[in-house]
């Protein structure tokens, strides 16, 4: 946890301090619409291929020191189970869900940035300015308090409207025939964080996450600080491993890897991704709960 919290210091007081240095010099040559277009497009493409380089060698070498935080420890991985159909199947999965991915990032995620920048803003009269949201000037680069704040805000707001698409999606028929896909991935692996019908990516990524935008109008290094944040928990909580050092889960009200594993293990409950308080308000814990009581009655084993 001390590690989880100076790696959330760093992020919250000097990172911003190292953007600000290279703001200019990165988006100064851009208009307001190109450089909004690239900060999003751009972090969440780094973001995703760093996550699965990260990843790739700590599945590969399976060192006993990264196996102990393994979620699903009854369970082997699946390119190593010793059914061959269970190791075809993942092979096959892994292939679509590159296709997936390359669809919804370079052929959704694009346009659907373009449309928050050139016409929900006009739309909503948001008063955008190459000052306002790409300044370092004292006058428009926020405070520390500001830019927490907007964190949180957009961590809330995006977050209800993932927890509302996400249990539509299980609970409606017509939405849960594209949302089962992304539940073909029984073992949790890096590679199902992206493993979305267009459909699914849309409703449970894509417009929460606008909404987000819309209602905070972050100043850009609060939008690149939350987009990083945001792509890095979806990624972590699909990794399949629980690391204790991880500063996306140890602040009150997170929600633990587990609960994902468990999301995708039973497909039920557990829609929120970042923080507990919509399921907790609205139900999502009921099965997840009562596994934890049954585990605890029969001495930690499981049911």
């Amino acid at each position: 946890m001390v590690l989880a919290i100076a790696q959330t210091l760093l992020f919250l007081f000097e990172l911003p301090n190292i953007c600000r240095m290279y703001w200019d010099s990165i988006f100064g040559p851009l208009t307001i619409q190109t450089g909004y277009i690239e900060l999003i497009l751009g972090t969440v493409y780094g973001c995703i291929i760093l996550g699965n380089l990260v990843m790739l060698p700590i599945y590969y070498f399976q060192h006993p020191f990264f196996e102990q935080f393994k979620i699903q420890k009854d369970l082997p991985w699946p390119w190593l189970d010793e059914r061959e159909h269970i190791r075809s199947r993942f092979w096959k999965l892994i292939t679509r869900s590159m296709k997936f991915t390359l669809m919804n990032i370079l052929m959704v995620l694009p346009p659907m940035t373009a449309l928050k920048v050139y016409f929900v803003d006009d739309f909503l009269g948001t008063q955008m300015t190459k000052e306002s949201i790409f300044g370092t000037d004292d006058e428009n680069w926020p405070s520390t308090t500001k830019n927490i704040i907007d964190l949180l805000c957009l961590t809330i707001v995006n977050e209800f409207g993932l927890y509302v698409g996400h249990r539509l999606m299980h609970e409606k028929p017509f939405l849960y025939k594209y949302h089962k896909i992304h539940h073909e991935f029984k073992v949790n692996v890096i590679m199902a964080a992206q493993h979305l019908h267009v459909v699914d990516f849309i409703f449970t990524n894509a417009v929460p996450a606008l909404l987000a935008i819309c209602v905070v109008n972050p100043h850009s290094l609060t939008l690149f600080q939350w987009t990083i944040w945001a792509v890095v928990a979806n990624l972590e909580e699909h990794a399949g491993y629980e690391f204790p050092w991880s500063p996306l889960r140890w602040f009150p009200f997170s929600v633990a890897s587990d609960e994902h594993a468990f999301h995708h293990s039973k497909n039920l409950g557990c829609y929120s991704s970042k923080i507990t308080i919509f399921n907790t308000l609205f139900g999502g814990y009921e099965e997840y709960d009562a596994r934890h009581v049954v585990n605890k009655k029969v001495g930690g084993k499981s049911e």
